[in-house]
Formats: structure tokens, sequence, C-alpha cells
């Protein structure tokens, strides 16, 4: 396909590429929601680990790819977490996902673009909440610590 088809599939699937760089499907029912088209996205993964994409190519690659992390962060797993964790998730989602594009590692015969990428993001933002998790319960037992220390030597007034 060429760049003009990918145009022509979004606007046949009244999706719009807004300046958020994120693809959104608009109509009553739809609520402005991201929506990533895996015929366009598998076609541009394939390009792009052949080598054979051009910059408007590129640059559509990345829009959806910016789509599908968006789609990620409104799973309730990621919906409610506050914007710094957000922000991580996207980082990670993103370096995860370029990582393995350019390792040449989605494979069509294995699956669809749109399930790689998805997995990817999604378990690329759970490694963070896990971490952040981890984090948590480190600092909270350093509190414990501390705070069972302090209370062990104050010394009681007689």
């Amino acid at each position: 396909m060429k760049y003009s088809d990918y145009i022509k599939i979004l606007e046949e699937n009244e999706l719009h590429i807004h300046s958020d760089n994120i693809v959104y499907k608009h109509g009553q029912k739809n609520h402005n929601r991201p929506i990533c088209n895996n015929d366009i996205l598998q076609d541009l993964v394939i390009k792009y680990q052949a080598g054979d994409i051009t910059d408007k190519e590129y640059e559509l690659l990345g829009i959806m790819i910016n789509t599908m992390t968006r789609i990620v962060l409104n799973n309730k797993k990621f919906r409610f977490q506050k914007d710094d964790t957000r922000n991580d998730v996207t980082g990670e989602a993103y370096l995860t996902v370029l990582t393995a594009l350019n390792k040449k590692l989605y494979d069509k015969d294995k699956g669809n673009a749109y399930s790689y990428i998805f997995r990817l993001c999604y378990t690329a933002g759970i490694h963070i909440l896990e971490a952040e998790n981890r984090q948590k319960e480190i600092v909270s037992s350093l509190v414990d610590t501390f705070n069972d220390m302090y209370d062990a030597n104050i010394q009681k007034p007689e």
C-alpha cells in the first residue's frame, strides 16, 4: 500500500488524526475513542521492519503507535493512575515497541500487528505498575523500621 491508500482507509472508516497525534473515530456512539486500524498498522510495521518505509509512512506509524498507547491507557488498570505514572507507561511502551520493531521481532505469520503491539504496550505498563508497587513497599518498610527504632530509642521520663 501507499500513503494515499492509508489515508483512504482512514477516511472510509471515519477515522481522523487529531492534533494530539491520536486517531479517533467520530460519531454519536463512538465517544471520540482512539481507534487503531490493523490493516494500516500491519502494513506499516512490515514495511518498517523491511526498511522500506517513506518519511510520511514512518510518521503515520508513529501516530498509530501513539494511538495504541492511548488505547492501553484507557484500560481499567491504567485509567485512574496519576499523570506521572501514565507518562511513565507511555514512555516505556514507546521504548518497548520501537525496540521490538528495530530488532524485527514481529512475525506476521504468528498474529496481527495490533495484538502484538497492544500486548507490548500493556506489558510495559504492567512492569511500570509493578516497579511502583515495589518502591512503595520499600518506602513503607523503611518508614516502619525508622519508627520502630525511633520509638525504641526514646527515653521515657522517670
